[in-house]
C-alpha cells in the first residue's frame, strides 16, 4: 500500500513538518510539496 503525503505551503512550519517527517521512521513512499514560490522546492 503506497503511503503519500502532500504538503502546501513551504515556508517555515511546512519545511520544519517535512523535516520532522523525514527523520522519523515513518512509511511515507512519496512525499509532495506544493508552493506557490517555485524558488523555495528547486533542490539546492
Amino acid at each position: 500500500m503506497n503511503k503519500k503525503v502532500v504538503l502546501i505551503g513551504c515556508g517555515n512550519v511546512g519545511m520544519s513538518y517535512t523535516y520532522a517527517l523525514l527523520n522519523q521512521k515513518t512509511f511515507v513512499n512519496e512525499l509532495v510539496l506544493i508552493d506557490l514560490d517555485t524558488k523555495k522546492l528547486k533542490e539546492k
